[in-house]
């Protein structure tokens, strides 16, 4: 409706704040027995340029050294 539109503009208009927080990424990593690569996909999102990032395993049973690699890499 009307109103709607004339409330887009007003704020395509109004100027941006400058300091907004930026937003949380989760990145959530699915693993099964991922040993032979665990290490570069956690080392691939821990070098991006984005700060803000909260990264979770998801070690399903692996029977390899995932769960260990894992650990290892974020102590």
């Amino acid at each position: 409706n009307l109103y709607d539109i004339q409330a887009m503009r007003k704020a395509r208009t109004q100027p941006k704040r400058a300091h907004r927080k930026a937003a949380l990424v989760s990145v959530l990593i699915p693993a099964h027995n991922e040993e032979a690569g665990i290490e570069r996909c956690l080392h691939s999102v821990i070098t991006n340029t984005y700060r803000k990032t909260q990264v979770i395993v998801i070690d399903d049973a692996s029977s390899d050294n995932t769960a260990r690699l894992v650990r290892n890499f974020i102590a």
